[in-house]
């Protein structure tokens, strides 16, 4: 087969090669400075450098059209291009503060020799940069109509070289100089001020290396909110878009009110398109109305499609579909419904699935809901009720389990969202295919009751303060929450259990000009569980503490880092357990009573194809008790992959490498790969 593929591709070659043209083709791109130095390389030469390409009209050369001629075609060199960048780049550099700044002219070298029908030429550049002009005085005209404190916050900005780049002795670039009259621009329309204009004007004497600038401020009136419209509604009540209007009129013309609009609105999810619009047409009045304008999106959404899954000791094939309404009853509800209906087989050994093994076909059902009635008692509570039923086929067993929590819900603080709910819970294992005796006996306090009835409160508190849940580049996020099973409540266990985490992220986006676009991000969190009764195995299988897989640490696989039942052991004469088989599959990761964990991420965008490449540091634990905390006992692991940004969060391949040789888990591998959606925090 690949031999008679090797004629194709050679005559594939062929055909490229002779379809491209003949001529000058461009091969490298670089710069030289004739003074010995780069002045704007303030981080490196290597920005500087990219963002005198970016200032440039002619296209860069292809380094892959002189690896794999014919099939990629180059760069040709268009010398009336160059010729017209020599300019463009004396702009760039004035823009930056250099006005004496020559470009000397470009340097064609010739790579490869004669009779080649591609020549291929380096290009460089030659610049003269000269020094950089300072800003020597600053002017502001018409501030004196403003009061004291304003007239303070605008003098910090046009002298304070902590707080702007404008300032006495700073070097002058026009990006710091549209910046700060944005800025003054904001800070004027924030204290009432609709209709104020800031422009500004720039003398230059190259000669003294000197920038002189000045602002003039016309503020006009004071200005408050007047009549709110709003326009585009058809289903969408009105009185409860009311509610998360924050214009209110009478009150000082702020744009945080009609930025928080816009946000509240958006956050309903019931709108593609939200306009605030304050009418500013007449500089002379102080009253400004608020139109605002509204296009409702598509409140239903159905999605179907077939789910197949193959693990060890099972597999499954289904059907599945997820129902969506953002204005159920056209009171802003919100509903959601998925199910995932269809048939499993399952082994009679948890290690196997063969036609020795084989236990017959069983059906599976996973279906839930949740209704969200936001509003509730006031503007910032809501109920949110969630619902579940599962006849579940798993590793080693089928379970049946319904439950319910209902939950309230408050939204009244920025970025914080408290909620108070209570779950009941009822789980029967059926066709197990491991032995309960094997679980109950070894020294990890593993419960088998069955069936089992779980009732508990559960409260959380989260904080979101990213910038993009989906692909963050900067802020803080962290929650906290606490359940109690049991005691009062009823049920076959009591305990307590506290988890929590915070994440950190923080995105380099300007380096001189240049976008490295690299964010660091890290995550730091645990858990602890406390049975009231410490003589007691008082914790269900599913609700003990987990670690390892794509999202928590990824050097090991999903619930392997931690605790885990031997399904087979060797034992000695005594009956004591000396070691577990070999294969991993007989190991059941059984959770534990305590967990800490870390992750640390230095994410590099900016790739082709819009990939995003990721390199990380993980690490954590989970002990089957608290009395066995070790930290010596913290698993690391290292790796990296690449991410591909969509709509609904990256796709993201990683592999993973434990480091160290831990006995206890000998039968593991020293790597995993993984296949996921979404960032892993």
């Amino acid at each position: 087969m690949v031999r008679s593929l090797l004629p194709l591709l050679a005559l594939l070659l062929l055909l490229g090669c002779s379809a491209h043209r003949s001529g000058d083709a461009v091969g490298a791109m670089s710069f030289t400075f004739d003074d010995g130095r780069n002045g704007l390389a303030r981080f490196g030469r290597l920005p500087a450098q990219r963002a005198l390409k970016n200032a440039m009209a002619h296209p860069q050369g292809r380094a892959q059209a002189f690896l794999v001629p014919g099939l990629v075609e180059p760069t040709w060199l268009n010398r009336e291009t160059l010729d017209e960048d020599a300019y463009r780049l004396e702009i760039w550099y004035a823009n930056e503060g250099f006005f004496d700044a020559r470009f000397l002219g470009w340097e064609l070298v010739a790579r490869g020799g004669p009779g080649k029908k591609a020549r291929r030429f380096d290009v460089r550049g030659r610049i003269s940069e000269g020094e950089p002009s300072r800003i020597r005085g600053i002017l502001s005209v018409g501030a004196d109509r403003l009061g004291r404190p304003l007239r303070r916050r605008i003098g910090n900005l046009l002298g304070d070289a902590s707080r702007s780049d404008i300032a006495p002795g700073e070097v002058f670039t026009y990006a710091a100089w549209e910046d700060t009259l944005g800025a003054i621009r904001r800070i004027l329309a924030e204290q009432s001020y609709a209709h104020a204009r800031v422009e500004g004007d720039v003398a230059v004497y190259p000669d003294d290396r000197a920038v002189d600038v000045t602002v003039t401020i016309d503020p006009g009136p004071a200005c408050v909110f007047g009549a709110v419209t709003i326009e585009g509604l058809v289903d969408v009540p009105e009185d409860l878009i009311c509610e998360q209007v924050a214009v209110v009129p009478g009150r000082g013309y702020s744009v945080a009110a009609l930025e928080a609009t816009r946000a509240k609105l958006y956050a309903l999810r019931v709108f593609g398109v939200v306009d605030v619009l304050p009418d500013l047409s007449d500089r002379t009045a102080s009253v400004v109305p608020v139109r605002v304008r509204v296009t409702e999106a598509k409140f239903r959404e159905l999605r179907a499609g077939p789910a197949l899954a193959i693990d060890p000791g099972r597999a499954s094939v289904a059907a599945q579909a997820t129902y969506r309404d953002e204005n159920l009853g056209k009171r802003l509800w919100r509903l959601e419904a998925d199910v995932e209906a269809g048939a499993g087989v399952i082994a009679d050994s948890v290690d196997a699935l063969s036609a020795d093994t084989f236990a017959g076909v069983r059906p599976i059902v996973d279906a839930g809901f949740s209704v969200e009635l936001p509003r509730l008692f006031g503007s910032g509570l809501a109920l949110k009720n969630e619902g579940r039923f599962e006849l579940g086929l798993e590793r080693g067993y089928r379970k049946i389990e319904p439950s319910f929590s209902p939950m309230l819900v408050w939204s009244g603080l920025r970025g914080v969202r408290p909620s108070f709910g209570y779950r009941i819970q009822y789980t029967e294992f059926l066709e197990l295919t491991v032995d309960l005796e094997d679980i109950a006996d070894s020294r990890l306090r593993v419960d088998t009751t069955n069936p089992y009835l779980l009732s508990m409160l559960e409260q959380r508190v989260v904080y979101e303060g990213r910038n993009d849940p989906l692909n963050t580049t900067r802020g803080w996020y962290w929650n906290a929450a606490l359940a109690e099973a049991g005691g009062p409540l009823g049920g076959n266990y009591g305990f307590l259990r506290a988890t929590g985490e915070v994440r950190a992220y923080r995105g380099i986006v300007d380096i001189d000009g240049w976008d490295p676009e690299v964010v660091f991000a890290g995550r730091l969190g645990g858990g602890v569980i406390v049975a009231y009764d410490p003589d007691e195995a008082a914790v269900p299988y599913a609700e003990r503490l987990y670690l390892g897989g794509s999202n928590s640490v990824r050097g090991w696989g999903a619930n392997r880092l931690g605790p885990y039942v031997c399904l087979d052991p060797v034992v000695d004469d005594a009956g004591v357990m000396q070691t577990c088989d070999t294969t991993l599959d007989l190991q059941l990761p059984a959770g534990g009573e305590l967990q800490l964990y870390g992750n640390f991420e230095v994410r590099k965008g900016g790739l082709p194809f819009g990939l995003v490449f990721a390199a990380f540091v993980d690490v954590g634990r989970v002990w089957d008790r608290p009395s066995r905390f070790d930290p010596g006992e913290l698993q690391w692991s290292v790796g990296g992959g690449l991410r591909y940004p969509t709509p609904v969060g990256p796709i993201r391949i990683e592999v993973g490498f434990r480091l160290g040789e831990p006995e206890y888990f000998a039968q593991h591998s020293g790597y995993q790969l993984h296949l996921s959606l979404g960032e892993a925090f």
